[in-house]
């Protein structure tokens, strides 16, 4: 649906704008999103399906498919337990009660999934 490379420029058009005032964002549960509208979509021609942005897509592209948002908040909570708990460069010896992840990246997860649970 997003192929990626050349058309990522497309968002970052969409956040100087949002900058510069130019567009709104639209507020969701995982954070600020362009509305279709916003996305640039000039020079989108090329023939080939695979190396456009086909404008059917774009509102799928940005809807928040809250349950796949919740199974990847576990997966990211679950990643940092593991490295957590990985024994440091000086010590082989693996901690029960180690904090590598900092307490910030830990919130960011927590204010996600409680977002997401509304």
């Amino acid at each position: 649906m997003w192929p990626g490379f050349g058309d990522n420029s497309r968002v970052l058009k969409w956040i100087c704008q949002r900058i510069e005032g130019k567009v709104k964002a639209n507020e969701t549960p995982i954070g600020n999103l362009p509305f279709p509208k916003d996305i640039d979509l000039a020079n989108n021609d090329d023939p080939n399906p695979n190396f456009r942005v086909d404008p059917k897509y774009l509102k799928d592209l940005l809807k928040v498919d809250v349950e796949g948002w919740k199974k990847e908040i576990a997966t990211v909570g679950a990643s940092y337990d593991e490295y957590d708990a990985k024994p440091s460069k000086d010590s082989k010896e693996i901690s029960k009660t180690a904090r590598r992840v900092p307490k910030a990246l830990r919130q960011i997860l927590a204010d996600v999934s409680s977002a997401l649970a509304k």
